[in-house]
Formats: structure tokens, sequence, C-alpha cells
């Protein structure tokens, strides 16, 4: 399995494990994940206790065929998608419209409409290209808090175990 695939399923179970914590603990606050091949960070006021059932509950509700836990209105995907469209369609409509206070209006409102579109977008573009909900043979490693002052930082690594 090549570095993007494993990224792309830690991504899923890095969503799922923060919607846990949001649902189960009640966590509020800032919660922020990152992903790469060999596990994910979670930043957040979680303890290691609260980190370790969420992952494991999130492995196994993937396991058992939970694949919308993968997708999250918080993803940076989301948040890419809205910048994006947001900066074609002002810059655009500015343009085409020939500048001006029209060009202006016209680009609020380009904006307006596409910043609509990107949820749909986002959650499509999480689906199909940065998530994976697929979580056969991946196994838990090691897990770890680290604090850098108030912050907590939680590793969580992950394995994949081939002919299983």
């Amino acid at each position: 399995m090549n570095l993007w695939h494993k990224t792309i399923r830690n991504h899923g179970l890095e969503h799922a494990t923060i919607s846990l914590l949001m649902q189960e603990f009640k966590l509020r606050g800032p919660l922020a994940g990152y992903s790469i091949p060999y596990g994910f960070f979670i930043l957040g006021n979680a303890t290691l206790d609260q980190i370790r059932k969420s992952v494991a509950l999130a492995l196994l509700q993937f396991q058992e065929g939970e694949k919308g836990l993968a997708i999250s209105p918080y993803c940076g995907t989301n948040i890419l998608t809205s910048a994006t469209l947001a900066t074609i369609a002002s810059l655009a409509s500015y343009k085409l419209s020939g500048g001006g206070l029209k060009g202006f209006n016209q680009a609020i409102s380009a904006v307006t409409l596409s910043l609509i579109a990107s949820q749909p977008i986002g959650k499509i573009l999480q689906k199909r290209f940065t998530t994976s909900p697929d979580m056969a043979n991946l196994h838990l490693g090691r897990i770890q808090q680290y604090h850098f002052g108030p912050l907590k930082v939680h590793w969580i690594g992950t394995t994949i175990i081939s002919g299983q």
C-alpha cells in the first residue's frame, strides 16, 4: 500500500476519533488533527484515556461498516475547497463584470454562491480523494500524549498488517 493510501486511511480514522471525542466525551473547544502515513496527531484538551477509547471505538465502528465516520464538516479539505472556489468566483465575476462597484457587487454574490456550493463539494472531495473508511488490516500502534505548555498533542500510531 502506498503512502497516500495509508495517509487517507489515517485521515478517515482521525476524523472519526475527533467526532467520537465530541460525541462521547462532550469535548468542545479547539480540536484538530493531522494525518501522515504512519499515524495521526490530535491537538486538543483530551486525556490520554479519552483518546485511546475514542480511537479504538472509531476503528471498531469502521470495521463494522460505519463508512460515514470518515467525512467531517470541519475538515481542512472543506476549508481549502471554500477558499479556492471563493477566490476563483470573486476574481472571475469581478473581471467579467468590468470591475468597479458593479464588479464588487457581482463578486460578493459569486462568493456567497461558491461558499454554499463548497460544502457538498468538500464532502465529495473527502469521500473520493482525501479520506478512506477502509480500515482492513489497520492496527493501532503506540498512543502517546505530549505537553507543550497548555497545549496537548496526541500521537496515534497505526500499522498495516498484510495477509490477515
